[in-house]
């Protein structure tokens, strides 16, 4: 019996398909371990930027955000929504420090909005910006700006500016944004 198996492994025939069935394992190896090194890094590319949510650092607290980048995305914000998640917020992001001026239309809960300049720093607060009595109604709107030029302005729920103790003068670190997305902190 085992002078079969060795005469049979022995012949050109079977060591030539060995040898391909080898050379082709090892290629597979050798390519997967090269895709594996780049799947690796997108990974952690990805990990890193793509398929984490951007988030907002103020102190030690990080806020999960949605981006307004665009006017069209500005203008909707966080209009029509029932409720915002504790720690989740949306970030407007704008070409440079300038005036900037919100309204509540849509809105259906109270926000705080975090004004931020392009260093990075918290230039004002506004506190519990009310939703109107009718979010559909554009009547008696009340206008929100901040008393510096701000880059950012981040909104999230009313309260959690004073929960996570938030100040004018605090930095901002910006975590997890895709590149090319205008967000310097």
């Amino acid at each position: 019996m085992v002078y079969m198996f060795i005469e049979k492994f022995t012949n050109p025939k079977y060591i030539s398909l060995v040898a391909v069935l080898f050379l082709m394992i090892i290629a597979i190896g050798c390519e997967s371990g090269i895709n594996g090194i780049d799947e690796t890094n997108e990974k952690h590319v990805a990990g890193n930027v793509i398929n984490q949510i951007p988030s907002v650092k103020m102190r030690e607290t990080i806020f999960e955000v949605e981006l307004a980048i665009n006017p069209a995305e500005r203008a909707k914000g966080l209009s029509g929504r029932s409720i915002l998640d504790k720690n989740n917020g949306m970030l407007f992001v704008f070409n440079e420090d300038s005036a900037q001026e919100f309204w509540m239309y849509g809105m259906k809960f109270p926000l705080d909005i975090v004004w931020i300049s392009s260093s990075c720093k918290i230039i004002d607060i506004t506190y519990n910006a009310e939703h109107p009595e009718n979010p559909n109604s554009s009547e008696g709107l009340v206008l929100y700006s901040s008393k510096l030029p701000a880059t950012y302005a981040l909104e999230i729920n009313a309260g959690e500016v004073d929960l996570y103790n938030i100040n004018i003068g605090g930095l901002v670190e910006f975590l997890n944004f895709p590149k090319g997305n205008h967000v310097n902190c």
